[in-house]
């Protein structure tokens, strides 16, 4: 290929900044398309990636990596027929490659690219300044073949299910420059992320809904981190959130608002995510940090263990799976769960099937049930209902008589004081409070659940990526404020 005699290693400067980024990731496969004189290839394997470079140019492999070339690191290969199997690399790297391949080669290249990739492709190139194509252009020396605008790549690489991560591509360049790694004038770096097959139980996720979940965290806060002590059955308990465990298709906004205002009795959190796509879209930085991760498959284990969590909150989930998956799923939580969980399910109430029922219109829900139905199942699973009336119920207040004297009476629950100024009705039907049948209660004592924290803080085994932080009582106010 023409970029094959090139002698600055134009892709070298991106390399820690990709190590950066994707550090996480553990036995990282890069993929260096257009290894040409193999000097990223080197810098790669250098850092301690498993990388493997592909060159269509025999002699520049020969003249300047042979060693690489022999031991099978380096490969001789058309771009457009890549010897690999699907989904073999964590990331492909591609650096000033796109620009030197012929236009009739290129969507076969870039379809090629795409399903070699697990998800992510990093792509660097040069590019016009206006948004008019310009052919037959010298960059540095070598004509250019494909010499188009910055939108013009970003619709040809979505064309074949590549599609440019916004939040990504910021942090990839935000690394980049405090390493002091500066792109030219005409350069553009993009993180592009592999949108699921159609016929996939993913593909449905990946289209932006509104996070219904986000509009029942302040009702969620008040339930489990109530700002007063609740009297239930003649005694008085006390509730905390503890580490509290998230699952549901909305997990990246929910951690954000955990985030932004943590209720008083939050100690720590962790949210899986169905659908990698979303999460390298919506939250890859806090995916970075391990607050998110993708939800595992079915016949996985979570990474946590036994009772660790001290509430797990299932937000529209489990309408996801099928009878038998969820079944499977509700025996995982009883094992990661120590006594509470609350599942916010899409019920409709009792006319499920009515044609306004939200549940039939939300893309990917593959059980769609009556409340009875889905309550007589996770009683038949091991769990019982938790009593939330203090959110749940009207409650007790002064009313006024005449404008001079007042009586008790009852005033709206939580639930229809929140409901009132939410987008759209937070129902009772759908909401499940449950706890463990036979488990001991976890919230007798706020100090007690306190110290066993700090306890596991400073010396108990614990998983030590999950996000940990101190946080101070919030109002339901504040909370209304920043979770809506």
């Amino acid at each position: 290929m023409l970029f094959a005699c090139q002698t600055k290693c134009e892709g070298c400067k991106f390399i820690r900044a990709l190590r950066s980024i994707f550090k996480s990731v553990e036995n990282l496969r890069v993929l260096d398309l257009g290894t040409g004189s193999c000097e990223t290839l080197k810098l790669m394997l250098k850092m301690g990636m498993n990388a493997t470079g592909v060159e269509s140019a025999a002699f520049s492999l020969e003249d300047n990596c042979p060693e690489l070339l022999h031991s099978g690191m380096a490969i001789k290969s058309k771009l457009d027929g890549l010897p690999f199997g699907n989904s073999t690399f964590d990331i492909v790297f591609v650096s000033h490659v796109l620009e030197y391949v012929p236009k009739d080669s290129l969507d076969g290249v870039i379809a090629e690219i795409s399903r070699v990739t697990k998800f992510h492709v990093l792509v660097t190139m040069q590019t016009p300044d206006g948004k008019k194509k310009r052919k037959g252009k010298l960059v540095k020396g070598l004509e250019v073949e494909s010499y188009y605008s910055n939108v013009w790549w970003r619709e040809r690489l979505a064309a074949s299910g590549l599609d440019l991560m916004d939040i990504e591509t910021h942090l990839f360049l935000e690394h980049a420059r405090k390493k002091n790694i500066k792109l030219d004038s005409q350069e553009v770096a993009m993180v592009l992320g592999k949108v699921p097959p159609e016929d996939s139980r993913d593909f449905p996720l990946i289209h932006k809904m509104y996070c219904l979940a986000c509009d029942y965290m302040p009702l969620v806060s008040y339930m489990y981190s109530p700002p007063v002590t609740v009297s239930q059955s003649g005694r008085k308990k006390k509730l905390t959130m503890g580490y509290t465990m998230v699952l549901g298709p909305s997990s990246c906004n929910v951690m954000r608002g955990l985030l932004e205002t943590p209720p008083s009795t939050l100690k720590r959190a962790v949210a899986f995510q169905p659908a990698q796509y979303t999460i390298a879209r919506d939250c890859p930085d806090l995916s970075r940090q391990r607050l998110v991760r993708p939800m595992l498959p079915m016949n996985t284990s979570l990474p946590l263990k036994s009772s660790q969590a001290d509430l797990v909150l299932s937000l529209f989930h489990l309408e996801l799976m099928t009878e038998k998956e969820i079944k499977i799923h509700l025996e995982e939580l009883k094992r990661v769960a120590s006594y509470r969980i609350l599942f916010l399910i899409h019920t409709c109430g009792l006319d499920f099937e009515h044609q306004d029922c939200l549940a039939n219109a939300i893309p990917g829900i593959m059980t769609s049930r009556p409340r009875k139905w889905w309550s007589a199942l996770l009683e038949a699973q091991g769990f019982q209902t938790e009593d939330m009336g203090h959110a749940l119920q009207k409650r007790q207040c002064r009313t006024e008589q005449g404008g001079a004297t007042s009586r008790m009476g009852y005033c709206d629950s939580v639930l229809e004081e929140l409901s009132a100024g939410s987008t759209y009705e937070l129902k009772v039907q759908d909401i499940f409070p449950v706890t463990l049948k036979g488990s001991h209660a976890g919230g007798e004592d706020i100090g007690e659940m306190i110290d066993q924290h700090k306890g596991k803080e400073n010396g108990v085994e614990e998983d030590d990526e999950t996000f940990v932080y101190r946080s101070s009582r919030t109002t339901l106010t504040s909370i209304l404020l920043s979770m809506r």
